[in-house]
């Protein structure tokens, strides 16, 4: 054989070392953008969780949570003399709260009186802060004969809103029984606490 075979052959054996260099360093590039787009693809989902998780850390802070609850019975012989209770279960003050306060039901004489639209309270307390407590009294605003009533619902009308949510009023009703025992103390009914 002579030298132009060899050199065809060298020929042949260089463009194949190429081609087989160029198709490596082809599949390390590929390599390298798969790798760097994965990193990204994972960087951005990484910074969309840290996002999501500082967004509803903060709306879990400020989401204004509320309770009521019937105080403790200081006349039992006066059930419109006791206090509900408000509290902020909360982490950040809650602000302009309004309540209205009315006799919905009472049974007074073997009856049920139910139209008392006329008989509440309707106040405002500007705030309360956090794990605060405020009592909501009775005393002045419903008038109903104690010595003729043996149970009544009471209905508390609430709406609030958040410090650092000003933009949104939130609004609560519960509903609370007292009752007469055979003695002719008033006593609140526990079970009966509703609320919507």
């Amino acid at each position: 054989m002579g030298k132009g075979g060899k050199s065809k052959r060298n020929k042949s054996k260089k463009a194949k070392q190429q081609n087989k260099q160029r198709q490596t360093r082809l599949k390390h590039a590929t390599e390298v953008k798969t790798e760097i787009s994965i990193r990204g693809m994972l960087a951005r989902t990484f910074g969309l969780l840290i996002a999501l998780t500082g967004i509803i850390s903060f709306l879990f802070v400020v989401y204004p949570r509320i309770s009521a609850y019937p105080g403790e019975i200081v006349h039992p012989y006066r059930p419109f003399e006791n206090p509900i209770i408000v509290k902020n279960d909360g982490y950040i003050a809650i602000t302009d709260i309004e309540y209205f306060l009315e006799l919905e039901e009472a049974f007074i004489a073997n009856q049920t009186f139910s139209d008392f639209t006329s008989i509440g309270k309707h106040d405002q307390i500007p705030e309360l802060g956090p794990n605060k407590t405020t009592p909501l009294s009775m005393k002045k605003d419903i008038r109903a004969p104690s010595n003729l009533v043996t149970s009544a619902i009471i209905k508390l009308n609430l709406s609030y809103q958040s410090k650092y949510l000003p933009f949104k009023t939130f609004s609560n009703i519960y509903r609370f029984k007292l009752k007469k025992n055979i003695y002719g103390k008033f006593f609140w009914i526990e079970s009966y606490n509703i609320s919507n």
